[in-house]
């Protein structure tokens, strides 16, 4: 080969090898990936994608926490709830139950019975009409009956006689009209009634209460405001 074509091949090889260089420079060699560049400082960066803050909602059949039961309140009574009385229960004591009542003769009523007054407070007497003893206590006799008749007191005269003239009854009719006595008188010419009661005392005062019981006995004038109190007392009782 001549010098002058063995200086083209050269100069044309330095050329080639020029250019091949100068792609591998730019990043544009075979094979090669593009270099990332750095953003340049002068624009400004993207804004940062927003964070999630928001909760998903509860699905409708998500259980939750149980709510602890509300503690039953206790019903307290008010301070002034009225409270139910308990049975008013005298003091008085008991001596058995009353004698049933026996005549064959009745002075300003009918035949009356212990058994058809329950319900009520009895006074039972014993007197005669010529008794001093029995004339004194007639009055507050009266005066406790008519205070507590309507009341539902009832007083039952029972007539035991002393001497011969008691025993006449219209002598007993004309001393009850005469005092104005207004209960039942029975006469007990025999002592039927005097025996059943053990009594042996003119006046003699057997308060029974509404059971049927005789609760009190109180002998003799002067007893006015012991009547009073055993009457009232038991008309408490129910």
């Amino acid at each position: 080969m001549n010098r002058k074509l063995r200086l083209y091949y050269s100069l044309t090889l330095v050329a080639v090898a020029a250019i091949f260089l100068a792609a591998c420079d730019s990043g544009q060699g075979v094979g090669s990936q593009p270099a990332t560049t750095s953003q340049s400082s002068s624009q400004p960066a993207p804004p940062a994608a927003p964070l999630a803050t928001a909760t998903a909602p509860a699905s409708a059949n998500t259980p939750t926490a149980p709510t602890a039961a509300p503690v039953a309140a206790t019903a307290v009574a008010p301070a002034n709830t009225p409270t139910t009385p308990a049975k008013y229960k005298s003091s008085l004591g008991s001596r058995g139950p009353a004698a049933e009542l026996h005549s064959d003769t009745w002075i300003n009523s009918g035949p009356v019975s212990i058994a058809s007054l329950r319900g009520k407070v009895v006074i039972v007497e014993f007197w005669t009409f010529e008794c001093i003893n029995c004339i004194h206590a007639l009055p507050g006799l009266k005066a406790v009956y008519n205070k507590y008749h309507s009341q539902g007191l009832e007083v039952i005269g029972v007539h035991s006689p002393e001497f011969a003239t008691e025993r006449d009854i219209a002598n007993v009719k004309q001393a009850v009209s005469d005092a104005g006595i207004p209960w039942p008188i029975a006469i007990d010419n025999d002592f039927t009634n005097w025996n059943a009661y053990h009594n042996g005392y003119w006046p003699a005062f057997y308060i029974i209460d509404k059971t049927g019981t005789i609760r009190s006995v109180r002998v003799g004038e002067g007893n006015d405001a012991g009547l009073i109190s055993d009457v009232a007392d038991l008309l408490k009782e129910k």
